[in-house]
């Protein structure tokens, strides 16, 4: 199983992971990664915080997550999945001699810088007033790319989808465009 991992990961330069933290914990994990720096070679972290949207009642976005940014070897990702209040890196499960373990996903500089842009209160929805409710739209950026739905609500930050796939909304955050459907 090691060895397939260690295979899986050494295929990769330094790039971004994300972890999955207890909800509330973001800022603890960060503080215990920041101690080990050294010892997992660290380029860059982020962990957002807790932010109530005034106009939605929505909490801010990415709440139950952690990003590195590092090289990763089997024994920083033993190292880091032992921290208390990390479930695991987000990845893809694999069973490998009857065990299951998750091969980390990478995350592009170009996604994170998405992601920082959006956290930072820089990035602006992108449909502005084209979209309308009722709207049929097709999402064209972010993790529901491609995914075509109905648009129920709008306000001044975000579009609310009904995506066809889910039968349950989803906010399509300011990071992710949508576009009329033809």
């Amino acid at each position: 199983m090691i060895e397939f991992l260690k295979q899986r990961l050494e295929k990769n330069k330094e790039t971004w992971y994300i972890l999955s933290v207890s909800f509330g914990k973001e800022q603890d994990v960060k503080t215990k990664i920041l101690n080990m720096q050294r010892d997992i070679g660290l380029l860059d972290i982020i962990a957002p915080e807790p932010i109530k949207d005034a106009e939605s009642d929505i909490y801010k976005y990415f709440l139950g997550y952690t990003f590195l940014k590092l090289f990763l070897t089997v024994e920083k990702y033993s190292n880091i999945l032992e921290l208390e209040s990390v479930f695991r890196f987000l990845g893809s499960l694999a069973t490998i001699n009857k065990r299951h373990v998750y091969i980390p996903y990478h995350v592009s500089d170009k996604d994170m810088r998405s992601v920082k842009e959006y956290l930072s209160g820089r990035k602006i929805l992108e449909a502005k007033n084209a979209i309308k409710i009722n709207d049929r739209v097709i999402i064209i950026k972010g993790d529901l790319t491609n995914i075509k739905g109905k648009v129920i609500e709008i306000n001044k930050s975000q579009v609310k989808v009904l995506p066809e796939i889910f039968f349950q909304n989803v906010i399509v955050v300011p990071t992710t465009s949508v576009a009329h459907c033809k």
